[in-house]
């Protein structure tokens, strides 16, 4: 049974979109055909705090609710905050059952790659 705040981040998703590309945004974009996935994040990143988070998602219910639920979290954290956003945390937070907890994985190397790449800059 989905949870009540899956449901909500399914039904009225937070911050969909993908940012213009610029020199203070970061996108990291993950393609699964195997999963039928498809997945956009983007940041924009301001004195090392996120001021600006959008996700695009194709997917289950599931992954859409857990990058809304993402998207929200980043606003205002620092960058260096995404590293301690784990699959544990977004697990229990949204409820996830064990058959989606790849969701959770999902995120976590998401930010894990946003994180990568504002170091590399």
């Amino acid at each position: 049974m989905m949870s009540d705040l899956v449901r909500q981040h399914f039904h009225e998703p937070c911050f969909i979109g993908i940012l213009p590309a610029g020199p203070k945004v970061i996108r990291v974009e993950i393609d699964s055909p195997a999963t039928s996935r498809h997945i956009i994040f983007s940041i924009e990143v301001e004195q090392s705090r996120i001021v600006q988070a959008r996700h695009l998602v194709r997917g289950c219910p599931y992954t859409i609710a857990t990058f809304s639920y993402l998207a929200n979290w980043c606003y205002g954290q620092m960058l260096v905050n995404l590293t301690s956003m784990t699959r544990a945390f977004l697990i229990d937070q949204l409820s996830l059952p064990a058959t989606k907890v790849h969701c959770a994985a999902m995120a976590e190397d998401t930010l894990r790659q946003l994180y990568l790449q504002w170091e590399n800059t």
